[in-house]
C-alpha cells in the first residue's frame, strides 16, 4: 500500500491532520509516524474530530526532512498541523533524477509540517495504517 491509498481510505486524507510523533529506524528502514487524523465530514467547519491511527513505512529508501524555520515562527508545543501528498517533482521537493533511481515500485510522498514550516519526503515500499482508539 502507498501513503496516497491510505490518505484515500481517510475522511480527509492527512490534511489538517495533527502529526504527533516521528520515528526513523536506520536499521529496519522503517519509518512510523502517529497522526490524529481528521475525520470530520465537513472539513471546512473548522471542527477537528480526531481519529488516532499509526502508519507505518517499511522499505525506506529516501527520506528528506528540512529543518525546521526557526527564524519565521518553529514552534515545538505539540503536534504539528500537516498536509501532505505524492507530486513531490512537481512541488519541487525531490529531483526527478533521484526519484527515477529509487527501486522499482517505491512511492514517493511528501509532509508539510505546518509549525516546523518544513517538508519531510518519504520513498519506500509499502505502508500500513492502524487504528489507536
Amino acid at each position: 500500500m502507498t501513503l496516497t491509498e491510505i490518505e484515500n481510505q481517510l475522511p480527509n486524507g492527512l490534511h489538517d491532520a495533527r502529526l504527533n510523533s516521528f520515528n526513523v529506524n536506520l536499521t529496519s528502514n522503517t519509518l512510523i509516524l502517529e497522526v490524529d487524523a481528521d475525520r470530520a465530514q465537513h472539513p471546512h467547519a473548522r471542527r477537528f474530530d480526531p481519529y488516532p491511527v499509526r502508519i507505518t513505512i517499511t522499505g525506506l529508501c529516501y527520506f528528506k526532512l528540512d529543518p525546521p524555520d526557526v527564524l519565521n515562527g518553529y514552534t515545538v508545543s505539540g503536534p504539528s498541523w500537516i498536509n501532505a501528498g505524492d507530486d513531490v517533482v512537481a512541488a519541487g521537493l525531490a529531483d526527478a533524477d533521484v526519484v527515477s533511481k529509487l527501486p522499482k515500485g517505491a512511492f514517493v510522498h511528501w509532509i508539510y509540517l505546518n509549525d516546523w514550516i518544513a517538508f519531510m519526503v518519504i520513498g519506500a515500499m509499502d505502508a500500513q495504517i492502524q487504528r489507536l482508539d
